[in-house]
């Protein structure tokens, strides 16, 4: 992004200042992207809902009728199974990851889950996915089933890759022997994060250093 951009050159002007040569050097990133992801609420007027990909989601793109799971425990998941179906279960109690592989193998063609405390997270999956599978918030989450006991809900779901160019921060300096010190800092951070402690503190550590 352009702001991880900015933080890659405040840092190299940084450890120019203290005499280290210094180079930015590309690599190509392929990434689930945020921008054109998403979760609406089908209707006359169709209604975006606010979410994020879980890391390592399913790509694609699916519209099905919602149904509600609870958390996904054994004896949520309805008799009749989840075919052709969009997921909706709430977080907490099992894995991101178990949630998923019982509602896939009931037959579901995506995931969505909401969170159990306000605002919405950024999950992670164990591996990678076969359906798409994003999170919401909690109040969205509420919102989507009480529309469910009410009637049906269609949703389309879509979780899309892009690439996109990042930038390793190199720094050297010759010292008076042959021995190499390496010292390293990750500077990227995910969305919906300060990125303050995962990991300016990393980075700003290192420039005291």
């Amino acid at each position: 992004t352009g702001q991880e951009r900015e933080a890659a050159e405040y840092l190299a002007s940084q450890l120019e200042g203290f005499g280290y040569a210094v180079d930015l050097q590309p690599f190509a990133v392929e990434l689930l992207s945020r921008e054109e992801s998403g979760v609406v609420l089908e209707g006359p007027q169709p209604e975006p809902v606010d979410a994020l990909p879980l890391v390592k989601s399913g790509t694609g793109e699916v519209s099905g009728v919602l149904a509600p799971v609870g958390r996904a425990l054994d004896g949520d998941i309805p008799e009749e199974g989840l075919e052709g179906k969009i997921a909706l279960a709430e977080r907490g109690l099992i894995t991101f990851e178990e949630k998923v592989k019982r509602a896939v193998e009931a037959g579901a063609i995506a995931v969505v889950i909401y969170n159990n405390r306000p605002g919405n997270f950024q999950g992670v999956l164990t591996t990678p996915d076969t359906v798409p599978v994003l999170s919401i918030s909690r109040a969205d989450g509420r919102r989507l089933e009480e529309l469910t006991s009410a009637g049906t809900v269609e949703l389309s779901v879509s979780v899309k890759l892009e690439k996109r160019t990042s930038h390793n921060v190199i720094a050297e300096k010759q010292g008076p022997g042959e021995g190499v010190v390496v010292l390293g800092a990750h500077y990227d951070t995910v969305p919906n994060m300060s990125g303050a402690n995962d990991n300016s503190s990393g980075t700003a550590v290192l420039l005291a250093v």
